[in-house]
């Protein structure tokens, strides 16, 4: 039991280190943008193609007449977030909150790509068309929404709460 008492310690100690290099923290910053940069494009191209875009959520599962205000809503998430992940880069203190709502967000369409396959078994599906590109299915939407959940969860838990600071005092 002391064995690995010991190595857990260690390998949180490594852990620590390893965050607080340059080059994690370079990987990790690369990784909000890239992220952000995922949400904005999509947000942009869901409202320049805003009648197609209602028209696609139309024939998702939900209420009759709620398309156009959740492709209003899906659409202010997207931009938001994604522009607060961006910004976030050198405005730190909004970091933690854009990538918990990233985190929600990225839930919620799992959850919804999830639920689309559970029904699909006793009702007809709707079109995989509100996924993250032309093309995918269902399948192909929950996996993507997993892996972006999981790259946003797992920088939102490792990332240094507090920033060193770069240049000391005397």
């Amino acid at each position: 039991m002391e064995m690995i008492k010991h190595y857990s310690k260690n390998a949180e100690q490594w852990l620590a280190h390893l965050l607080q290099t340059q080059t994690a923290r370079r990987i990790m910053s690369l990784l909000i943008v890239l992220l952000g940069l995922v949400f904005v494009v999509k947000g942009v191209h869901t409202a320049r193609f805003w009648s197609v875009s209602i028209s696609k959520m139309q024939e998702q599962f939900i209420p009759t007449g709620w398309a156009e205000e959740l492709t209003g809503a899906n659409v202010a998430l997207q931009l938001v977030i994604g522009l607060g992940l961006v910004v976030s880069l050198w405005f730190g203190k909004i970091r933690s909150g854009a990538l918990a709502a990233a985190c929600l967000l990225l839930f919620g369409y799992a959850a919804y790509a999830r639920i689309v396959q559970i029904k699909q078994l006793v009702a007809e599906p709707p079109c995989a068309c509100i996924g993250w590109w032309d093309g995918m299915s269902w399948s192909s939407v929950l996996r993507t929404n997993i892996i972006l959940l999981l790259v946003a969860t797992t920088i939102w838990l490792t990332y240094p709460k507090k920033e060193r600071r770069s240049i000391s005092t005397v």
